[in-house]
């Protein structure tokens, strides 16, 4: 795009939201600092220099790519196909107890010191092998059950939407063996915070949409899980674990997440509105009313850690970011899109659909600081700009 002169910077309306974040991400590095040892400010930087370039120049770069909805729709195509791949892998794996990535390093020169660092936390977590109420919960190559469900959360909306406008058969054919895989892996995940977004956002996605996806479907979708479900029972079990009150008091995972709440007002006391400092708390793990050193990198809460970090100042920003995205891309759902195109109009919804998924996860899952699953958050809110965006020139021009 960019050899053919294709690709031009455009300002977009998440532009102040933006700059208050990384304003509030210093300001709390300013006003800790002096507290900070060497290790602590350069935490602090790497933090700051992350989030500007893993989340907000990707969104910018996709904005400025994404020049009209036709583009903005073989991308997503792209990204949805590139998630449904995760769910196919993760699902063989699953079933076959077989890595292809672990397997495919012996083949690789100087492939054993390849192991990228989402694979050693997972690795360190203890992710593979583990079982929820009785069932195995599903991995795929290199990330954990919980980005594997995060995913699923995400591509379902996006499924749904390419399986409305699809016209030929053999693609139709695609989107519901990619709706299948993706409600497969989703319930291996055995994530009730993954799941809860799943529905969630099939649900903002059944209001925003045009009635004819809601009719059909909808109705197509609820019927190809179904057929899964019966396919694979292994599903039925992990429903029952998620439900089972059986499971949540051996767990703990509901208490210790609400314990994490008293101890992080305990932290956080005397900064409550620049926090303890940005970069101080995705590192630790609050939990069990102690401070601990994990190898797992993250709490279970961003909001929560994103409060103790950055306080009052930086979850209002947090919060004016989500505010914005949800804004732009409802603006408009009474009209038929850009120059009556309810095809458009669909497709910005699908997108907010998924994002709001991510955002879901947010409570129970650290989503912003994995790799995987945040830059597919700002590739699809990027997408969602772009075609709203474009519509608002076709409105201009009509």
């Amino acid at each position: 795009y960019a050899a053919r002169g294709e690709v031009r910077f455009r300002s977009t309306q998440l532009d102040y939201a933006i700059v208050f974040f990384i304003a509030a991400m210093i300001l709390s590095l300013v006003f800790n600092s002096l507290y900070f040892n060497q290790e602590q400010f350069g935490k602090a930087l790497k933090t700051i220099g992350y989030c500007v370039i893993e989340w907000f120049l990707l969104f910018y770069i996709v904005v400025s790519i994404v020049r009209d909805t036709n583009r903005a729709k073989k991308l997503t195509a792209v990204l949805t196909i590139l998630i449904s791949i995760v769910a196919v892998v993760g699902i063989i794996e699953y079933f076959a107890g077989f890595r292809f990535f672990e397997w495919l390093r012996q083949f690789i020169p100087g492939g054993e010191l390849m192991k990228s660092n989402l694979h050693e936390r997972a690795l360190q977590a203890g992710v593979y092998g583990v079982i929820r109420g009785g069932v195995e919960r599903i991995v795929s190559t290199t990330i954990s059950f919980q980005e594997v469900g995060t995913l699923m959360a995400m591509a379902i909306p996006m499924l749904f939407y390419f399986l409305a406008y699809s016209r030929k058969p053999a693609v139709r054919l695609l989107c519901m063996s990619g709706l299948a895989f993706a409600t497969g892996a989703l319930f291996l995940s055995v994530t009730r915070g993954a799941i809860l977004a799943a529905l969630v956002a099939v649900l903002f996605q059944s209001l925003l949409s045009r009635k004819l996806m809601l009719r059909s479907t909808i109705v197509i979708g609820a019927a190809v899980v179904i057929i899964t479900f019966i396919l694979f029972p292994v599903l039925y079990d992990a429903i029952v674990s998620v439900a089972s009150p059986d499971v949540l008091p051996q767990e703990g995972t509901v208490q210790t997440r609400l314990d994490d709440w008293p101890e992080a007002g305990r932290i956080v006391k005397g900064h409550e509105l620049f926090g303890i400092g940005v970069g101080q708390v995705l590192g630790k793990q609050l939990a069990y009313g102690t401070e601990v050193e994990t190898s797992f990198r993250f709490t279970d809460n961003y909001y929560l850690a994103a409060y103790v970090e950055m306080g009052l100042v930086g979850i209002a920003a947090l919060a004016l970011i989500w505010f914005t995205i949800f804004l732009v891309l409802t603006r408009g759902r009474a009209r038929e899109g850009g120059n009556g195109n309810t095809e458009a109009r669909d497709l910005r919804a699908a997108l907010l659909s998924s994002a709001i998924a991510f955002m879901v996860t947010c409570v129970t899952f650290d989503a912003l600081g994995f790799l995987t699953v945040s830059k597919t958050f700002w590739i699809i809110v990027g997408l969602g700009f772009a075609v709203s965006m474009d519509e608002r020139i076709d409105l201009a021009g009509a």
